[in-house]
């Protein structure tokens, strides 16, 4: 399954991905721009940024491509799970080999080009070359 070069704005739940995608030949997850305006939280009905494999015990990373993507949220510290046993931060998420190639930053938006979600110059987010260019 594969989730490339999306915009999603505000979603309760921006990625949530199951364990069935993921078991099937791989799941890859990158090229987006994701930004919530809740804070977020580690539980599963809290907002969450993205939740993989969430019935698996010792989910394996390698089936897993989540990278080159663009975050974005008022809080950095959680909204992050993979498996059942870990939540937490961008960095914990880092942390489990998930989306080490991805950035965490505010996009700013470029709406002088009547382009309501072009990510604006100066933004983390424009170090990633897929990302927010559509």
């Amino acid at each position: 399954m594969d989730v490339h070069n999306n915009t999603v704005i505000g979603a309760h739940r921006a990625v949530w991905l199951g364990d069935s995608y993921a078991n099937d030949g791989g799941l890859s997850v990158r090229d987006n721009l994701i930004v919530m305006s809740d804070q977020l939280g580690t539980g599963e009905s809290d907002p969450l940024m993205a939740f993989a494999k969430p019935y698996t015990d010792n989910p394996d990373p390698s089936v897993l491509d989540f990278s080159q993507n663009c975050y974005h949220a008022p809080n950095a510290d959680a909204g992050f799970r993979f498996g059942t046993g870990s939540a937490g931060s961008f960095v914990a998420w880092q942390g489990d080999g998930l989306d080490v190639s991805s950035v965490w930053g505010d996009p700013m938006f470029d709406t002088s080009s009547g382009e309501d979600y072009r990510v604006g110059s100066g933004s983390p987010c424009e170090s990633l070359p897929g990302v927010g260019a559509w």
